[in-house]
Parts: structure tokens; C-alpha cells; sequence
């Protein structure tokens, strides 16, 4: 069994397609958060953001960002989420890099991220971002 989201842009698996370009494909999702939620997906296979060229991946989020208004405008949402999982423990299921647009209304119950969380102390803060930092050297350039 191949990839669902490789299927669906073959046309050989069935899905509500409300938008496509040389690029990406946008469709329903099968298990909505909520009215709309919609995926944008790459045409080209990647497992997930990371290995994916960064104009590639520029381009991604510029369409997600025209969708989600467009999504937004359709089910009439007071905002939207825009959601990447990358990875299982991430929650995703579909090993196919993708974005969620998930419309928001005011008086939904979806938390997006649950409540509670405590901040780390300026140490903790400090040393994840000295860590970060030196992982980035010459990444972004």
C-alpha cells in the first residue's frame, strides 16, 4: 500500500479537491477539526517539511495563507490555524509532508496548544536557546 496523499495526486484515491497548482494539492480532510479543514500537500513526496527545499517550502505556506482566507471566508470562522506535524510522536499519521487549515470559531472547544503549560526558568531558557543557536549555524544561509 502506497502513500494515500501520493494516491490522491494521481487521481487514483477519491477526495474533495478544492484546490491545485504545478505544485500542491488542497483538499478536504477526512476527519475534520472542524467545518473546512482543509490540507495543502505537496505534489512532490516528502516525508515531512525538513527535507523539502526551502523555496518549495516558501511556496507551500504563501498558497496555505491564500487557502486559509479563502477557507475561513467560505464556513464564516472568526480566524484559522495553521497546523504542520512533523514526525509520528508530532501526531502525524500521513508520512507525507502536509499542512492543516483548520478554521477557528470563537466559541469552539478546540485548544491548540492545551492549557497549562508552566514556562521554564531563565537558565532552562538560556541553554535551550544557546543550543539552538549553534545548531543553526550555516542552515539558514
Amino acid at each position: 500500500m502506497g502513500c494515500v496523499f501520493c494516491n490522491i495526486i494521481a487521481g487514483t484515491e477519491p477526495a474533495a479537491t478544492i484546490y491545485e497548482d504545478d505544485q500542491s494539492i488542497a483538499f478536504l480532510d477526512i476527519a475534520p477539526l472542524a467545518p473546512g479543514h482543509t490540507l495543502l500537500v505537496p505534489k512532490e513526496h516528502y516525508s515531512s517539511l525538513a527535507p523539502m527545499p526551502a523555496e518549495y517550502q516558501g511556496a507551500l505556506m504563501a498558497t496555505a495563507s491564500r487557502l486559509a482566507v479563502a477557507v475561513m471566508k467560505a464556513v464564516k470562522a472568526d480566524g484559522f490555524n495553521l497546523l504542520v506535524n512533523n514526525g509520528t510522536c508530532a501526531g502525524q499519521v500521513v508520512r507525507h509532508a502536509h499542512i492543516h487549515i483548520i478554521p477557528r470559531f470563537c466559541l469552539d472547544t478546540l485548544v491548540l496548544p492545551p492549557p497549562g503549560g508552566r514556562p521554564p526558568s531563565q537558565e532552562k531558557t538560556r541553554d535551550i536557546m544557546d543550543n539552538i543557536k549553534q545548531r543553526l549555524d550555516g542552515t539558514l544561509s
